[in-house]
């Protein structure tokens, strides 16, 4: 079957590294795969994208800061070159990541004849859209054949005429590498990992470390994102830039990982959170704050993680604490996190993926 996926750019990002890993594996079972971006074809991908599967850039659109004239001009352009494309390539399914692609999808193969699957990677009671989004969603979702969440627990949150073309599939996890777990007894490293944006908190994450001042404990975050100099402000103002990092983009996290001994993620709002599921896979135990209904899919607390109240600091605290003070804790809940995790296999997600391209 001939697929092609749609969504803003390649870069890093959930919904990128779904995208990067689906599209992967439904090329390795046959499928002629394609991926659209609305992006410039000179940016290399942050996420390895299979041979097989052929890229075809639209040319970046309007930046934030660009005029609502513009943003419409621009966005109306995408759609054009968007359903040259479907008309060009002929595909036999449609797959739309995110929001904003979601509506041009729709409005782009309008006619043609063509199944369009929309995905939604956000909790959409938490996660912000802006009020003509949101006006175009009600207005358009119910023209796509089906709606897929990362989830089931916002179901409630579309009309119910959509509700019966809901979807859930969560996001899948590679199968963690065979790196030897590292064991360092001279220190206790924590990692969070996430773009540096005010919505993931992780200015939170760094003064809850700082409350600790454990002599032997790092923090080490990794991602990038306008929120760094007010981050390195903050570790200077708390006089932890010994113990604190920010490591900036890494391609794969994975050999820093192997060496931590706790993750910790603050985040007001996510989808499922790929990046706990990747501490998870390597055995971590996870300190979450609430983001949402779709946390509790994931984790159960103090069976195979913990769990604190959204911008509550002071728990934050006490709880990393007592994660570093008690071995024995964060080995049972790292085992059983790695028992969670087996339901997101690459595997079993592309299976359901698969089952749904061949239902519409």
């Amino acid at each position: 079957m001939r697929v092609i996926f749609c969504l803003t750019d390649l870069r890093c990002g959930g919904a990128e590294k779904s995208i990067a890993i689906l599209s992967r594996s439904l090329a390795q079972r046959g499928h002629e795969v394609f991926i659209a971006i609305h992006a410039d074809a000179k940016e290399p991908p942050f996420f390895p994208i299979d041979p097989a599967v052929q890229i075809i850039s639209l040319g970046r659109v309007c930046t934030i800061n660009a005029s609502w004239l513009r943003k419409i001009w621009d966005g109306l352009r995408s759609i054009f070159k968007l359903r040259h494309t479907f008309k060009h390539i002929k595909p036999d399914r449609i797959i739309a990541f995110t929001e904003t692609i979601n509506i041009r999808a729709i409005i782009a193969a309008a006619a043609l004849d063509i199944p369009v699957i929309i995905s939604e990677r956000n909790d959409p009671r938490t996660y912000g859209i802006g009020p003509v989004i949101s006006a175009l969603r009600w207005l358009l979702y119910p023209f796509a054949a089906r709606l897929v969440l990362i989830t089931d627990s916002a179901r409630d949150f579309y009309p119910k005429r959509l509700q019966k073309r809901i979807v859930s599939i969560a996001n899948s996890i590679p199968t963690v590498p065979s790196l030897p777990k590292t064991e360092n007894n001279s220190e206790l490293l924590i990692v969070s990992v996430g773009r540096l944006i005010s919505l993931k908190r992780m200015d939170m994450t760094i003064r809850a470390f700082a409350r600790l001042r454990h002599p032997n404990a790092r923090l080490i975050i990794v991602g990038e994102g306008p929120e760094r100099p007010r981050l390195e402000a903050l570790i200077k103002e708390l006089q932890i830039e010994q113990c604190v990092e920010l490591a900036g983009l890494v391609a794969d996290p994975s050999t820093i990982l192997a060496r931590a001994d706790i993750f910790m993620f603050t985040s007001r709002s996510e989808g499922i959170g790929n990046v706990i599921l990747e501490a998870m896979a390597w055995g971590l135990p996870v300190l979450v704050t609430e983001y949402g209904a779709a946390l509790h899919t994931l984790i159960t607390h103090n069976e195979d993680g913990l769990i604190v109240q959204r911008d509550d600091e002071e728990a934050s605290a006490a709880n990393l604490e007592q994660l570093m003070q008690d071995p024995k804790l964060r080995a049972r809940l790292g085992s059983n996190a790695r028992l969670v995790v087996k339901r997101y296999s690459v595997e079993n997600i592309t299976n359901q993926w698969e089952k749904l391209i061949n239902s519409v």
